[in-house]
């Protein structure tokens, strides 16, 4: 009879104690998943909507925007801002307007897989690709 005494009380707290850590267990699993989940949600967020912001701020503070080739050139008083991708980013370069443009010289914004921009009758649409996928956003240009 002390056996089986002895046994229960072994027992009932080692099954209490195997019971909490499975569901503690658990519970971490789940929350590491739903952390991934939002971190990539998060991730493909910031990577939609940033080049889209970028471009139509530095455009909205330019007096003068045209397009040279891929290079979208933006100009203010006498700086001219180029904006390209180069080596798989989005390439910013601020220079006088006298000096030449290098590709090389540009500073990355933001990892970027390539731009297409086409300007018509004042408007300005951009893709933008990124791991594949790709975002197109429309720019007014003033006048």
């Amino acid at each position: 009879m002390k056996s089986r005494h002895r046994a229960v009380t072994f027992l009932v707290p080692f099954l209490l104690f195997s019971l909490f850590a499975i569901l503690a267990l658990t519970s971490v699993l789940f929350s590491a998943r739903i952390y991934r989940n939002i971190v990539t949600a998060d991730e493909a967020a910031y990577y939609e909507m940033t080049p889209s912001s970028y471009l139509r701020e530095k455009i909205r503070r330019a007096k003068d925007v045209w397009l040279d080739g891929d290079v979208l050139v933006l100009q203010e008083d006498d700086m001219i801002t180029y904006i390209y991708v180069h080596e798989g980013n989005l390439m910013e370069l601020d220079a006088l307007q006298d000096l030449p443009f290098d590709k090389k010289a540009g500073e990355a914004i933001l990892p970027m897989d390539d731009m297409k921009i086409s300007i018509h009758d004042n408007l300005l649409k951009a893709q933008l690709t990124y791991k594949n996928k790709t975002t197109e956003t429309d720019i007014t240009l003033h006048q």
